[in-house]
C-alpha cells in the first residue's frame, strides 16, 4: 500500500460551461469513479455566492472530500473542487490529492461531456519526506 501524504498533486481546469449545483455534484461524483478514489462516504458540500450582502461573486463552490489526500483547508481528507462563476459562464475543476490520477483521462471526459476546456493548469507540492 502506497504511504500517502508525501505529496499534493493539484490540478485545475477551466471549462467553458454553465451548470447547476446538482449537474456539478454529478460531475464530481463520475470523476472520483473515474479517477479510481473513494469518499468514504462522505458528501459533498455546496456553498452559494453571493453571501454577506455581496461578497463572493455569482455562482457556487461545490467540495467533495477524498479520503486519498489532504488539500484545500480539508482535513484530514483531501477534496475535488467545482467552482462555478455564473456571471462568467466558466466553471473551474479542481482536483487535490496525494494519489496519483491520471489527469488527461480527466481534462478529455470534462471536455467531451461538460464544455470546451479552456484553460489547464497542475503543480506538485513535495513534503519534508515526499520527494519522489
Amino acid at each position: 500500500m502506497k504511504k500517502l501524504g508525501l505529496n499534493l498533486h493539484v490540478t485545475g481546469w477551466c471549462v467553458d460551461c454553465r451548470l447547476s449545483a446538482l449537474e456539478a455534484e454529478a460531475v464530481l461524483v463520475h470523476l472520483v469513479e473515474q479517477i479510481e478514489m473513494d469518499t468514504g462516504g462522505l458528501p459533498s458540500k455546496v456553498w452559494h455566492f453571493p453571501i454577506n450582502g455581496g461578497q463572493g461573486g455569482e455562482g457556487f463552490t461545490v467540495a467533495q472530500p477524498l479520503v486519498e489526500s489532504i488539500a484545500l483547508g480539508l482535513q484530514p481528507v483531501g477534496a475535488m473542487v467545482a467552482d462555478i462563476w455564473s456571471e462568467h459562464h466558466h466553471s473551474f475543476f479542481l482536483i487535490a490529492s496525494c494519489n496519483p490520477y491520471d489527469k488527461r483521462t480527466v481534462g478529455d471526459w470534462l471536455h467531451s461531456h461538460v464544455g470546451r476546456v479552456i484553460s489547464f493548469g497542475e503543480f506538485d507540492l513535495f513534503g519534508r519526506d515526499g520527494h519522489d
